[in-house]
């Protein structure tokens, strides 16, 4: 199982093309995207970034318990972190969504 970044958006899945269908099927892919009045004839991209995680990337511990307290981080200064590696170790279903940075 590998990891692909899409955006914001961390997704376990087969290949890249799987993490890719499962973004557009299950994200709203504009987030964060405003382009406001547009001048007649005026022209924009929209770009969506795709990267493979390395091994060492899978090992990093960067992924957050939750953003505002829980069972695991209680009485800690600071939440407890995951590694994509240990998240995808306890999910059954792929592909899915591992974690969203803010």
């Amino acid at each position: 199982m590998n990891v692909y970044k899409i955006n914001k958006y961390h997704i376990a899945a087969e290949n890249a093309d799987v993490a890719f269908q499962y973004f557009i099927d299950k994200t709203t892919v504009l987030d964060d995207t405003y382009y406001g009045q547009m001048d007649e004839g005026e022209e924009d991209q929209f770009i969506i970034n795709i990267k493979r995680l390395t091994s060492k990337e899978m090992n990093s511990k960067f992924i957050t318990c939750c953003w505002d307290g829980c069972e695991l981080c209680e009485g800690k200064d600071e939440p407890v972190l995951f590694s994509p590696n240990e998240i995808i170790n306890e999910k059954i279903n792929f592909p899915c969504i591992i974690c969203r940075e803010e």
